[in-house]
């Protein structure tokens, strides 16, 4: 994955780079918030923002010139983008299908 070569010619030697994404439900089953998100060794490192329609920086510490590198890199990327703004559009047009086909909340 060119994720994981970028890290590597970073520097940023032995790693894990996975990512995440979950939808939040509220009771009555709307969708309440979306995150899609890259994780360097289960660190959250770069977060798409929805508002904004772009990938940006999550971590503040050590990584995160890195991390605004890789924000970069998937912001330049049409397909990544697009990922996002279709899962972000997937959580909010399933949320309530998928609330419906499970068991009842309390």
């Amino acid at each position: 994955m060119a994720l994981g070569v970028l890290l590597g010619l970073l520097g940023a030697g032995a790693f894990v780079v996975h990512v995440s994404s979950s939808c939040a439900l509220a009771p009555n089953g709307s969708a309440l918030a979306f995150d899609f998100t890259f994780l360097f060794n289960k660190n959250p490192l770069v977060c798409y923002d929805p508002g904004a329609r772009l990938f940006v920086p999550c971590d503040w510490g050590l990584l995160h010139r890195h991390a605004a590198i890789v924000a970069w890199v998937l912001n330049s990327n049409a397909t990544w983008l697009q990922r996002a703004q279709q899962r972000r559009r997937a959580c909010q047009d399933l949320a309530h299908a998928f609330w419906d086909a499970t068991a009842l909340r309390q």
